[in-house]
């Protein structure tokens, strides 16, 4: 599960279901999404420790996409519906629903949650759920890539 930079095995756990998404949590531990047994139940990997920890499970067991970083903002799309996550307090909630939802990126630096549905592309501020700008594209929008200049 977890690679040195040189390519060798440096941690290795077992574990039963899919994992959808990881991400760095902290300094020592991931956060992992895993798909098991139909449901969407999130995992804290401790690095040093070897040991892989239930955190909460989400009320459903698919997604379309999930994004995030660090303690406090993940997003799931599920269905038609965009979830924030939250795993440091063990919350859920659905932030907004769209029935063309198919990209979210989050911003992490200025806490901005950039969301595609169909042809519009829409930014929100974190905690905000009317979005600041809204953008309406010539096409769907295929992918969202955030890139960060210094």
């Amino acid at each position: 599960m977890f690679n040195s930079p040189g390519g060798t095995v440096f941690r290795e756990v077992s574990f039963n279901g899919e994992v959808l998404y990881l991400s760095a949590y902290d300094k020592n531990r991931l956060i992992l999404f895993l798909r098991v047994d139909n449901k969407i139940k999130l995992y804290h990997y401790d690095i040093e420790l070897n040991t892989l920890v239930f955190s909460m499970e989400l009320p459903f067991g698919e997604a379309k996409e999930i994004t995030g970083r660090g303690k406090d903002n993940y997003f799931v799309i599920h269905q038609d519906e965009l979830w924030w996550v939250r795993p440091e307090i063990n919350s859920a909630v659905n932030y907004l629903e769209h029935s063309s939802l198919h990209n979210v990126a989050y911003d992490a630096l200025g806490n901005y949650l950039f969301v595609a549905a169909g042809t519009q592309l829409s930014i929100y501020h974190l905690p905000q759920v009317v979005p600041f700008f809204e953008h309406s594209t010539g096409g769907e929008v295929s992918g969202l890539e955030l890139l960060y200049n210094r």
